[in-house]
C-alpha cells in the first residue's frame, strides 16, 4: 500500500545538534564550568519542550542556575544556534513535497524558541502541511498519547504513514501505535534507502 501521509521527527533526522555548541558560546561568561552548564539546566529544559514553562520563564532560570553574566540575547541565541541541515533527508524531503502525492507532517519533542529559529532559517519546513510539537501537546516522545494526538489532530490512518526517527524507542512507540516506523542514522545515511523503499513500497 502506497503512504496516505509521511510523518518525521526533527532531531538527527531532519536537522543534527550539538548543545555543546551552545555551551561553548556562554561558557567563558557562566559561574559553572563548562561540563556542568548542561545537567544545571537539563531539568527545566524538559519542562520547557513539555510546555510545562515558556520560553522567558526558561531562560531566566538557565541564566540564573548557569551564573552567566552576559546580555540575555547572546544566551538565548547560543541555547538555539545549534542546528545543521540534514542535506540528505532535506532533499528527500523536498522531492516528496514536489511529487505532492501525500502531506508531510512533523512530530518531535522540541521547545517553542526552538520551533522559532529553525522553521525561520531552513526552507525544507515549508514543505510540512502541520506539526505535533512536544511543547504543545504537553506530552514526549515515546509516551503513547503523543502519537494519539498526532493521529487524532492530523488526521492519520498510521498504518498507511510512514514515520521517521532516530530513537529506537521512539521507533518502537511508533510501531506500537500502528505506523510504518522506519529508524534512521544520520550518520549511516545510505543504510536507510533500503528501508525506506521497503517501508515506501510496502
Amino acid at each position: 500500500m502506497r503512504p496516505k501521509a509521511y510523518l518525521f521527527d526533527i532531531g538527527k533526522v531532519i536537522l543534527r545538534f550539538d548543545f555543546g555548541i551552545g555551551v561553548r558560546a556562554v561558557a567563558d561568561r557562566c559561574a559553572l564550568a563548562a561540563e556542568d552548564i548542561l545537567p544545571a539546566i537539563h531539568e527545566i529544559q524538559i519542562d520547557l519542550e513539555r510546555g510545562a514553562i515558556d520560553g522567558p520563564a526558561f531562560f531566566d532560570e538557565a541564566i540564573r542556575r548557569s551564573g552567566f553574566t552576559g546580555e540575555a540575547e547572546a544566551f538565548e541565541r547560543a541555547f538555539c544556534d545549534i542546528f545543521t541541515l540534514n542535506e540528505p533527508i532535506a532533499a528527500l524531503i523536498e522531492e516528496l513535497a514536489a511529487r505532492d502525492e501525500a502531506p508531510l507532517y512533523l512530530l518531535s519533542n522540541t521547545s517553542g524558541p526552538h520551533v522559532a529559529w529553525f522553521t525561520s532559517r531552513y526552507r525544507v519546513f515549508d514543505c510540512f502541511r502541520a506539526a505535533i510539537y512536544s511543547h504543545e501537546a504537553g506530552c514526549m516522545k515515546p509516551e503513547p498519547e503523543i502519537f494519539r494526538i498526532a493521529i487524532d489532530r492530523l488526521g492519520l490512518d498510521p498504518a498507511a504513514t510512514i514515520y521517521v526517527d532516530d530513537l529506537p524507542d521512539n521507533v518502537a512507540a511508533g510501531a506500537a501505535a500502528g505506523f510504518r516506523a522506519i529508524q534512521y542514522d544520520h550518520e549511516d545515511h545510505a543504510a536507510f534507502l533500503p528501508k525506506w523503499e521497503r517501508a515506501v513500497n510496502g
